[in-house]
């Protein structure tokens, strides 16, 4: 004697599997993706670049990856503010500050 059925129908089990592809793919549009990865892309070369020149946080990130960079670089950003003993700007005043135009 096999094992009893998990679905009782081809519809049933059709319809578990969509459920479950549903649940682990997400829709991306095509023109997003591909930005995403240039830009990836981009900063991967412009932190190769910078540590080229001598820049020591750059040299901190450089990777082997694309994910590589970005974890060094995340880790290097987390871990700035525990190095630093300046506490960090106000909300307001950086955010003012970002937002001023550049003097000519």
């Amino acid at each position: 004697m096999g094992r009893p059925r998990l679905y009782t129908s081809a519809a049933l089990r059709q319809a578990a599997y969509r459920r479950r592809r549903d649940e682990q793919t997400v829709l991306v549009d095509r023109r997003s993706l591909d930005l995403l990865h240039q830009n990836l892309d981009r900063l991967r070369q412009a932190v190769l670049d910078a540590a080229d020149r001598g820049d020591p946080a750059a040299r901190k990130c450089v990777g082997g990856s694309v994910q590589t960079v970005v974890h060094k670089l995340i880790t290097l950003f987390e871990n700035a503010g525990v190095a630093q003993s300046l506490p960090p700007p106000s909300t307001a005043a950086a955010r003012k500050e970002r937002n001023q135009p550049e003097a000519k």
